[in-house]
């Protein structure tokens, strides 16, 4: 569905089911306007593009990390998650992982103060058929530290259980709530937690029905038109294979900004290093999604242990270290940054490395570790997918620094 059939969905449900109304909502205690995050508050100036963190990479299941993290280390729950997916700080003591899951983010392309932020939260714990998590039940509980981590917003709601059609009218009612209440030329955050199911960038409600990467985008192109901004918090296994779309997304508006330079020298060496950004956004969406065929595979290795399961496993590996191959060749002779020392590329090149290096001892019908080996390529995709991030931001703030 595209954004503008979004946006018309979107005042179809305003209507059919109303604005969310004081019942609906709990109004915090802070003053708008006064949280980090992107957007103006006073002035018409642009949107900021809607930001996807995720609790663990494309190639790894998610404990929570981002809601016990986030909760643990106290303040604005958006921003913690924000910041410990930049410096990659998810701690083992959360996750399954020897090091840790790999939390990763799109850019966050901020330029001030939301003149609202508001937030909601849908815990899908009792799932139809498939196996329950019951630790997210004790997140609804009165004075839980997760209600706790929403004080920094100006209205909030948790959603218990809800039903995929369910999130997805709250998202819309929300929308439209906040797009009245803003009332000017501010702009506005809807922050959307999400804890439950996924799988390959998608979110599942208790209902088993898949919310994908592409609904959650278009969701946010259509928010975006009526001046706001969504933060997707998701605390769903493999949910990390969302964020190219929204790191595309980012790239459009930098773009679309670099377009209105004119085509100077430096704009277009600009737009040259965009395309390098790209690049690297292509890379760490097929690892990811070779990662997560690869998931599936060595999952069967774990139950049957077949020869057509380790010749399936040993084929998508070959993949992967394929796509590395072909991305350090990029690196080294079409990437061209110039002799800015910020821009370089030693960690990347490193993880790729690194990553080679591994999957090549995975030798068929051995003994084998699989957080080992997935988490290897969670690594290297949250790495390559951190130095699009830091490239497009660069660019950002090279192109506002151009003149026309």
């Amino acid at each position: 569905m595209s954004s503008a059939s979004v946006l018309d969905w979107l005042g179809t449900m305003a209507e059919k089911y109303g604005f969310a109304g004081d019942d609906e909502v709990k109004a915090a205690k802070s003053a708008p306007g006064n949280a980090p995050g992107g957007g103006g508050a006073a002035t018409c100036e642009a949107v900021r593009p809607s930001e996807m963190i995720s609790g663990a990479s494309g190639v790894q299941y998610s404990t929570g990390e981002n809601t016990y993290e986030g909760m643990e280390e106290g303040g604005d729950f958006a921003d913690k998650a924000r910041e410990n997916a930049r410096d990659n700080d998810h701690d083992s003591v959360y996750s399954s992982y020897k090091d840790g899951a790999n939390p990763m983010q799109s850019p966050n392309l901020a330029s001030g103060a939301f003149a609202l932020r508001y937030g909601i939260g849908f815990l899908c714990a009792n799932y139809k058929s498939w196996n329950d998590l019951d630790d997210i039940k004790d997140l609804s509980k009165p004075r839980s530290a997760y209600l706790a981590a929403f004080k920094g917003m100006n209205k909030t709601r948790q959603y218990k259980d809800p039903k995929s059609a369910d999130i997805e009218k709250a998202i819309a009612r929300w929308i439209n709530t906040l797009a009245k209440d803003l009332k000017g030329c501010g702009t506005g955050e809807l922050v959307i937690s999400f804890q439950g199911h996924g799988e390959n960038g998608s979110i599942y409600g208790v209902d088993e029905k898949e919310i994908n990467s592409a609904r959650m985008l278009a969701f946010s192109k259509a928010a975006e038109k009526k001046r706001i901004s969504l933060t997707w918090m998701l605390d769903a296994c493999f949910s990390g294979n969302a964020v190219a779309d929204f790191q595309d997304h980012a790239g459009d508006a930098v773009d679309k900004g670099l377009n209105g330079k004119g085509t100077s020298k430096e704009a277009e060496a600009l737009k040259d290093q965009m395309a390098h950004a790209r690049n690297l956004i292509l890379t760490s969406r097929e690892i990811g999604r070779y990662g997560d065929e690869l998931h599936v595979v060595v999952s069967d290795i774990e139950a049957n242990n077949t020869t057509d399961d380790w010749d399936e496993a040993i084929k998508v590996n070959t993949k992967i270290i394929r796509t590395a191959e072909q991305m350090l060749t990029q690196i080294e002779y079409n990437f061209n940054f110039g002799n800015r020392p910020e821009m370089k590329l030693d960690r990347i090149i490193a993880f790729l490395d690194n990553l080679i290096a591994y999957l090549n001892t995975i030798q068929p019908y051995t003994c084998f570790d699989y957080s080992a080996w997935t988490g290897a390529i969670g690594r290297c995709q949250d790495e390559i997918s951190n130095g699009a991030n830091h490239i497009i931001a660069l660019i950002n703030k090279d192109m506002k620094a151009l003149k026309k």
